[in-house]
């Protein structure tokens, strides 16, 4: 099993004030990140345009600020050790999210961290798509099954807990040129791709007094990184899941 995109987003309140200020800023945060580019976009311009873009100090992350929300995306995630990228995630959360806490002094609205992976057919003992068609309910017939998707959503404590399991496959196509019908199709790998995305939105929807801080932030990359670790390939292998509390 391997990590091969992580996405961590927070999702703020409005930053106008903050991007407004975007020079001081920079000066601010510049311990942190690097590869800065500003996009020099101005306030008539929607909030999702993206203000700041740049990278952390270990340059394993994209980091992307608007408006409205402060996105975080492993770069070449597939080249990263596990380890690594989940513990580096977890310091960059902490540094940029408490960083904009403190200077808009105001709580976020929710947060959220979702990971892809890639599972290997020899870790599921079947054909990925066999596999995931199994698990689908309701549906039956004698067709050849080419692709399968099974996603659910599970409530539990302050998050929204997102699973999805689809099958993949590497092709090798030949041609005679570039846009010419194939002369050969070969499929040389198919896998398992795993999903999770865990966020605290339900809270902020549904309890009033919910407020998503810099702690909440952190606690959901480390719950996340903690099943990634302990819990991940053992629910893609029997389906049970009781992780989150």
């Amino acid at each position: 099993m391997k990590i091969v995109n992580a996405v961590y987003r927070i999702n703020t309140i409005d930053m106008r004030d903050v991007n407004e200020n975007i020079e001081e800023v920079v000066g601010k945060i510049g311990k942190y990140i690097t590869e800065i580019r500003k996009t020099n976009a101005d306030s008539k311009a929607p909030l999702n345009i993206p203000r700041l873009i740049c990278n952390d100090k270990d340059k394993l992350f994209n980091i992307v600020i608007t408006d409205q929300s402060i996105e975080i995306q492993a770069i070449n995630a597939e080249n990263i050790n596990d380890e690594v990228l989940l513990d580096k995630m977890v310091e960059v959360v902490d540094n940029i999210g408490s960083f904009f806490e403190d200077y808009s002094d105001s709580p976020f609205n929710f947060c959220g961290f979702s990971i892809q992976t890639k599972v290997a057919t020899e870790e599921i003992k079947e054909n990925p798509t066999d596999y995931v068609s199994d698990r689908i309910q309701g549906f039956g017939s004698n067709l050849l099954v080419d692709n399968a998707m099974v996603r659910k959503c599970f409530i539990q404590g302050d998050y929204y807990i997102n699973l999805t399991m689809r099958n993949d496959k590497q092709m090798r196509v030949s041609a005679p040129k570039q846009g010419a019908k194939p002369t050969k199709i070969e499929v040389t790998d198919e896998f398992l791709i795993f999903e999770i995305d865990v966020n605290d939105k339900y809270s902020f929807l549904n309890k009033p007094e919910y407020e998503c801080e810099i702690e909440q932030a952190i606690g959901i990359a480390q719950d996340v990184s903690e099943f990634y670790r302990n819990k991940a390939l053992s629910f893609v292998q029997t389906g049970e899941f009781d992780y989150f509390k």
